[in-house]
């Protein structure tokens, strides 16, 4: 989306609308990886605590993660990390 409204404002550089649209956009943009990082930051913790530790240990807690939870596991460890 990003092209799209910095084309628009190279375009119609003169007319409000498109320099809002263009700063619209960059907030939105904002605003999403804000979301994501409180998302992770929230979530998914200690799979990236893990990696300084040691990347593939990050990457089986990872696997185990989602082995729990698409099979339905109840792997004690694991279901309290993640809640």
């Amino acid at each position: 989306m990003l092209p799209f409204s910095t084309s628009l404002l190279a375009e119609f550089i003169s007319f409000r609308l498109a320099l809002f649209v263009y700063w619209l956009n960059i907030f939105a943009g904002g605003a999403l990886i804000y979301a994501c990082w409180a998302y992770a930051r929230r979530a998914g913790r200690s799979a990236a605590l893990l990696c300084v530790i040691n990347t593939y240990v990050s990457i089986a807690f990872i696997v185990l993660v989602q082995l729990n939870y698409a099979l339905g596991l109840r792997i004690p460890v694991i279901s309290r990390l993640t809640s």
